[in-house]
């Protein structure tokens, strides 16, 4: 959200270059008003949908019995695990599995 508030001219997102200019401009980038304006408050143009399909873990695993046979013990094992392989989402945030901060409820 900060990155896109165009309030000073540091640290901004290259989504503000598509920002509203002149009329008949269209684009969900308010236009912007350097050191003035309101656009570093919260906003539902930040909302998106966060569901995801995430393929978590895999695990391959394979016991070698007859070598550990001849050599004596009593198993070896080779294991292999793979972790959050891949994740299918529409998010354009980093994981959609992180909880948002303006989600959380104060009481």
């Amino acid at each position: 959200m900060y990155n896109e508030n165009m309030y000073y001219r540091n640290n901004q997102s290259v989504s503000v270059l598509n920002r509203w200019r002149r009329q008949g401009d269209i684009t969900d980038i308010p236009r912007a008003l350097y050191n003035q304006g309101y656009n570093w408050l919260g906003s539902d143009r930040f909302v998106e949908d966060g569901s995801f399909v995430r393929f978590k873990s895999a695990t391959v695993s394979y016991s070698f019995r007859k070598i550990a046979d001849k050599i004596k013990f009593n198993e070896l094992k080779l294991n292999f695990m793979v972790y959050n392989l891949y994740t299918w989402t529409n998010y354009t945030g980093a994981d959609p599995e992180v909880p948002c901060l303006a989600m959380i409820r104060f009481s």
